[in-house]
């Protein structure tokens, strides 16, 4: 069941002739590709979305392009945005200028992240925050918060040492002289 008005636009720098906004509604559908300046999506699956904004309700993404990405219980591959909320939801991949994420994601990268109750394999931030911060890499300039890791630094030392020693014995097998 289809209940969406799509409607489509090239993203150019300039918006639109008319000063009329684009908006796309979305409930109970299943979506190829969708482009306009604004998103609203229920209930819905899109594989491509490029909007200004980007509100996702029970809802799935493959491909995000957006200048704001709010979304809740819903799951996303790869987020690219100025900022991104993300609140009881998945994420593959976000970058983003400002991230706050209350769900999971498996790399954020942003110059200002801000996490609660999250998840995430890999941070990487200017600035981070958080009460608790739960990761398996975490690089940041600021870390503002308690920092829970799975590889400490010598395991860290030691993880990157036994792997080049394991890629130069490969090359040396594998060298034709």
């Amino acid at each position: 069941m289809c209940l969406c008005k799509e409607t489509r636009m090239p993203r150019t720098a300039s918006k639109s002739k008319s000063s009329v906004p684009q908006i796309s509604e979305i409930k109970q559908s299943r979506v190829e590709s969708v482009n306009a300046d604004t998103v609203h999506m229920k209930q819905s699956a899109a594989r491509e979305i490029a909007a200004d904004q980007l509100d996702l309700r029970m809802s799935a993404a493959n491909q995000v392009r957006a200048s704001l990405v709010d979304s809740h219980q819903a799951a996303l591959a790869v987020v690219q945005a100025n900022e991104v909320w993300i609140s009881n939801s998945a994420a593959g991949a976000v970058q983003a200028d400002n991230v706050a994420l209350g769900g999971s994601s498996m790399v954020v990268l942003g110059r200002n992240v801000q996490l609660e109750h999250a998840n995430a394999g890999i941070v990487v931030g200017q600035e981070i925050r958080a009460p608790e911060i739960h990761t398996t890499l975490l690089v940041g300039g600021r870390i503002h918060g308690e920092v829970h890791t799975t590889l400490d630094t010598r395991q860290t030392i030691l993880a990157g040492l036994i792997a080049g020693l394991v890629a130069g014995v490969i090359v040396l097998m594998f060298r034709r002289d």
